[in-house]
This record gives C-alpha cells, structure tokens and sequence, in this order.
C-alpha cells in the first residue's frame, strides 16, 4: 500500500526492485534499483559577482518526476545536492527562485562541481504613503516595514517612504499611534509609475467571543484550554480582498480584542489542530466568518460571537488504495444566529481528517448544515479518480454513514 503523496508521479517498480529494511523503532520500506546505481548532481550557485547565494530555493525535475514542490534550499555557502537521480536520466531541470524571480537550469547527471550563476533583477523606485483613511491626508507618523526584509519598521518622511523592488510580490506593512496596523501585499510592475497607499483607520475594537465545543480543547492530556488556545489555535481578522490581515492584540478571557479600523469590513479566520480526545488523529480546521463592519461612529468596541462546532456527525468508510486524508467543506455555510443579544457570525469552514488503515474517517462535532466531503483514491487501474458526496446534516444530533466501495 503506497500513499498518495509518495506515489503521485512515482516511475513502475517491479516487486524484484523492493528491499525491506527493518531497522530500529520502525520498519523502513526502501524502493532501489539494482540494476544500475543510482546519479546526483551538486554544486553552487552564485551572484554576478561570484558571491554565494546562501538559502537559494530549488525546484527539481527530471522526466517522469515533475513534483513541483520545493525539494531543497542552498546552505549558507550556496551548496546543493540532488542525490539518487534514476539510472536511466542524463539530465535534471533545476529551478531556482532569485530576487523574486525564477532562473531554469539543465545540469547533467553525475556532474558534481556545477556553477549556476544568477543575475538580480532590475529594480524601480516605488512611493509608500501612508494615508488617514478619514482625512485622505498623509500620517507624518507612520511607520512602515519594507521589502526584501519586510521586518524592521522604519519612519516615514512625512507620511512616505521610497523603496526600489524588482518586479514581483511583495509584503509591505504600516502603522501609526492611533490607528490600527495594516499588512498588505503589493504587486509591482515595472512598466508602471508605482506608488502605493496604505489607508489606516482611527482604532477601533472588534470583541469575538469564541465559543466552543468542550472536545475542541482537548488537544493533549495534561493542558488546559487557555493554554491550548495560546499555542495551537490561529485566529485573526482579515479584510474581504485578503490584503489585510490583523492579528489579535490581546485575549479577555473568551474574547479575542482586534484592532481595526472604522468603516472597514473585516471577517474573522480561524486556523486550528484539535482532537476529539487525547488518542484520536488530528483533524485540522480552518473556517472565514462572513465580513463585520465597524460604523464609523461607533464609540465602543463591537462585540460580536463565533460558535465553533455542533453535536452532528458524519462517518465513512473506504475500500481499496485509501487515501491519507478526507476533507469537508461547508456548502454555502454555516448561518449566523442571534444568541443572548450577541450576533454569533456565519462562518464557512473545511476541516481535514486523517484515514485509518481500515479506510474508516469521521468528521465529528458538526454544526447542522449543508456540507461536501472529498477525497482522491487510486482505481484498480492506477489511475486516480476524485470523489465527493454532498450531504446534508438538517438537525441537531444528526449522524450520516457513508461508504465507498
């Protein structure tokens, strides 16, 4: 039985071509070819200048392997090495990420001395304002963090700051006493005059009260929930287009305090690992509310609530090559609901599960609702198909069983 991951792209091998190692606290299944050993290319990558490129991203293929994900990264001297290349392959693609931008590389197998040299790309000076959001004018006491280290802050002139990018992604981020902090991506074309603003609103609070499930705070035996919540549960307030994202500045016991500005529509996102109980596979959940907007003459805190979880249930079993997770999704959502005068948000929410090796899953502690679960599965031909099946959970207590022959 191969997982999915391991196997996706993975060349035929004969049972002849297996060794099994059994070594240590756990069995090593090793696939080697002994018709031919195996090659490995190395070398270094470096400037203009001839200056390594320490910590330089690789991407690696060859034919009949295009994983596409990143397979290593340079060490502090600019060194890399591909090692147990097929027999059958002359030469690997090499894609290295360099100031934003990627360089491809052919480079024979069994070369071990390759130099790959990388230039910079060019670069244009960009404006950073950072405005008022109600005045429309400059903050003369803004502060910024700019790219490529996008991890100091440093004072603007006046409101702005000048930084040369290269044409690329990039993270740029801006403060001001007074206002609520902003995160924002900023996407620089070179055929372009680049000047971006930064809208920072007067600070406002959002209150989410966070209400769950008991079973959602029993991540390991031993903790208790306020700990759990400091270290393995990720929630913050994002703008609709994503280009915002705040992080909660402090927690009053079951509420989370986010600073946001007024006027500005803001949902609340939750990236979390919890167990149904201390033995049980991590199921990991992530949900977006739907947006909440501060008046602009507000005078206090908005309080709003997010109620995590429900009593519903749905399990299921899988025959065959299983895969090694199961997601659910919501199907338009969880609505939101009036609760002790406190509006708990709607929320849309995908949680992932692993699959036993009897092919048995369960998503528990569901709110009722309409929702998909999908999966991948090898077919008897090798080939793999996507599966999915919608269902509905239409009352409190509701289990569904399903199965896949």
């Amino acid at each position: 039985k191969v997982s999915e991951n391991s196997s996706r792209h993975a060349p035929v091998i004969s049972p002849e071509q297996i060794h099994v190692h059994e070594g240590g606290e756990r069995g090593v299944v090793i696939l080697t070819d002994r018709e031919a050993s195996p090659g490995a290319v190395a070398g270094h990558i470096v400037d203009e200048e001839g200056l390594p490129v320490p910590g330089a991203k690789f991407y690696f293929s060859y034919p009949g392997y295009l994983d596409g994900k990143l397979n290593t990264q340079a060490d502090p001297e600019g060194a890399f090495a591909f090692m147990g290349i097929p027999a059958s392959v002359s030469e690997v693609s090499l894609r290295v990420y360099y100031d934003q931008q990627p360089h491809d590389f052919l480079v024979a197998v069994g070369e071990m001395d390759a130099e790959l040299v990388v230039s910079p790309s060019p670069r244009v000076p960009c404006t950073v304002v950072v405005i008022d959001v109600a005045t429309a004018q400059p903050i003369p006491t803004a502060e910024v963090r700019l790219p490529p280290d996008s991890k100091t802050w440093e004072p603007t002139q006046g409101g702005t700051a000048i930084v040369d990018l290269a044409e690329g992604r990039w993270l740029i981020s801006a403060r001001a006493s007074g206002y609520n902090e902003t995160h924002t991506f900023q996407i620089v074309s070179l055929e372009e005059e680049n000047v971006f603003e930064i809208e920072l609103g007067v600070v406002a609070e959002l209150h989410v009260l966070v209400a769950m499930r008991e079973w959602l705070g029993q991540l390991l035996p031993g903790e208790n929930l306020e700990e759990w919540r400091t270290r393995a549960m990720d929630v913050f307030a994002v703008a609709p287009d994503m280009t915002q994202v705040i992080e909660s500045s402090r927690m009053e016991g079951d509420v989370l305090v986010f600073p946001v500005g007024r006027g500005v529509p803001f949902a609340v996102g939750v990236r979390m690992t919890v167990r149904e109980y201390p033995e049980a596979a991590p199921v990991e959940v992530e949900l977006k509310t739907e947006p909440v907007l501060i008046p602009e003459d507000a005078t206090g805190p908005l309080t709003v609530g997010l109620r995590l979880g429900g009593d519903c249930a749905v399990r299921g079993n899988i025959s065959g090559l299983v895969p090694s997770k199961v997601r659910i999704s919501t199907r338009g959502g969880i609505p939101g609901v009036l609760e002790d005068g406190i509006a708990m948000l709607g929320y849309e929410e995908e949680r992932r599960v692993s699959v036993d090796e009897n092919g048995e899953f369960a998503f528990s502690a569901l709110a009722p609702g309409a929702y998909r679960i999908a999966f991948r599965r090898q077919n008897l031909e090798g080939d793999w198909e996507k599966l999915h099946e919608d269902v509905l959970l239409s009352a409190p207590g509701e289990v569904i069983d399903l199965e896949w022959p």
